[in-house]
């Protein structure tokens, strides 16, 4: 018989559903001021075709490839966190990231459950060890333990934010009649603990959201002092699985998605990939890609027009990046060896694309692409 606390942590990834937003279908598109971006992507099976002498193109960050080639299954990356508290809507409609919170202390638009006295005496902001210094990224790729191997990874440029599943390792079955391919298949367990990890512009972000997270959780969190500067996690007899934290400007999310799984090497992994990125400046910018501009040699309707990105090769180079067009006809997709613009109707289409590295640092920029009719 499962014990009440059991019950309650294992509902954790539940009460953290709150404020999903919809991840949308097409890569650019929609209404005249702006389509919305796909948001995930996965692991690249194998490299991707490059240019010699040139930087490798943005991979896409949409859907997730299974090493056959196919669209992955559903893996519970679906299912995003987001920190309403720290997202503002632009003119467009889109999100934007790290904008002005509603004052945590203000009744008015303070969530009736930081009002209750448990909650306050729990979470008092003002008592949190101080922030440790901000980091130039985060190497999401590197986040490894043993045991566990990643299974498959989304990541949202306009938010500087990977989500990472990890399923536990197992020994092949030794299955009469099966090949080497299929015994290998068969092996794979499903992901039971999912990585939520966001490199933020400093530290105040990163606390903001961190303490968006543990209120929205329905049990009170008690505080992890071996991990970040700053974190709170839930157990279940003893197990942890569900941390909280920030790292200086990085907060991360680490929760089970099955009851009994520990998150605790992985929780530990993630902040170390933290530890390991350079220390900035008080004054120092984030490392960004530099992406000057986008243009197409010969951009013509109904046909997929390769897209030039004008790159600063001393800057990060950007690895996703979610596009929006200008008018409902035009879209970009990923071609063999970069971008390419699909247009049904000739005239000027503004691109607007928000990229961001292998380490979360992001960046916007912006072009425009005359399309004509073809010959």
């Amino acid at each position: 018989m499962k014990s009440p606390m059991m019950n309650t942590t294992s509902r954790l990834a539940l009460t953290l559903a709150l404020a999903v937003l919809p991840v949308a279908a097409t890569a650019c598109g929609g209404s005249g001021n702006g389509g919305a971006a796909q948001l995930s992507s996965a692991d690249d099976p194998a490299p991707r075709e490059t240019i010699p002498d040139a930087p490798p193109p943005a991979r896409e960050a949409f859907a997730p490839i299974t090493p056959d080639g196919g669209k992955a299954p559903p893996s519970g990356l679906d299912d995003p966190l987001r920190d309403p508290m720290t997202e503002k809507p632009t003119p467009d409609g889109d999100r934007a990231s790290d904008g002005p919170a509603a004052a945590p202390n203000d009744p008015e638009t303070t969530p009736a459950r930081e009002q209750d006295p448990r909650v306050k005496e729990a979470y008092v902001v003002s008592e949190w060890p101080a922030a440790g210094p901000r980091r130039a990224g985060v190497a999401f790729l590197q986040i490894a333990a043993d045991g566990w191997e990643r299974s498959d990874y989304q990541v949202d440029p306009r938010r500087g934010e990977a989500k990472i599943a990890f399923r536990r390792t197992a020994e092949l079955p030794a299955v009469e009649g099966l090949s080497e391919e299929e015994a290998a298949e068969a092996a794979l367990l499903p992901p039971t603990v999912f990585v939520t990890v966001r490199l933020h512009d400093d530290a105040a972000a990163a606390r903001q959201t961190l303490l968006t997270i543990v209120l929205a959780v329905t049990t009170v969190l008690a505080p992890e002092p071996e991990l970040g500067d700053v974190a709170f996690g839930g157990r279940a007899g003893g197990t942890l699985g569900f941390v909280a934290a920030a790292r200086g400007n990085v907060s991360f999310i680490v929760r089970a998605a099955a009851d009994g799984e520990s998150v605790g090497d992985l929780a530990a992994a993630t902040d170390a990939a933290a530890l390991a990125a350079p220390e900035l400046g008080d004054d120092e910018p984030i490392p960004a890609p530099k992406i000057a501009g986008v243009t197409a040699d010969r951009a013509t309707v109904g046909r997929a027009s390769p897209l030039a990105l004008a790159l600063d090769p001393a800057a990060p180079a950007p690895a996703y990046i979610a596009w929006r067009c200008s008018v409902a006809a035009a879209s970009v997709v990923r071609g063999a060896e970069g971008w390419d613009l699909f247009s049904g109707k000739e005239g000027e289409v503004v691109l607007k694309g928000e990229a961001c590295s292998e380490q979360l640092q992001r960046a916007s920029f912006e072009g425009r692409v005359t399309v004509v009719k073809g010959d």
